[in-house]
């Protein structure tokens, strides 16, 4: 699972820049600088807080962090491999890879 599509991306949406919004009663979520919900829901608005602090999120920022930087991620393919698979595809099918 990854955050963002991308280093820019990432680099550009730290967890500090993220927000908690209220989406319905008893109903809160985590948003970017962008204001793309990350995808949790939390009940509480001090729930929703905690985790942008140090929640799952914050743990899978760090861990997608560390994974464009090269550094090796337990479960995750390396970001090098991802990248290398990435340019055979656009070098075989140029057109399908924008249309996407």
């Amino acid at each position: 699972m990854s955050l963002f599509s991308g280093p820019e991306q990432h680099a550009a949406n730290p967890p500090a820049s993220w927000t908690v919004s209220k989406a319905g009663r008893e109903c809160w979520q985590l948003r970017t600088a962008a204001g793309v919900q990350l995808g949790g829901r939390y009940t509480t608005r001090r729930a929703a807080e905690a985790d942008r602090v140090s929640g799952f999120y914050v743990r899978l920022y760090e861990e997608e962090r560390r994974w464009y930087a090269g550094e090796p991620v337990a479960g995750w393919r390396p970001y090098s491999e991802i990248q290398a698979e990435r340019a055979r595809r656009e070098a075989r099918w140029p057109q399908a890879v924008g249309a996407s």
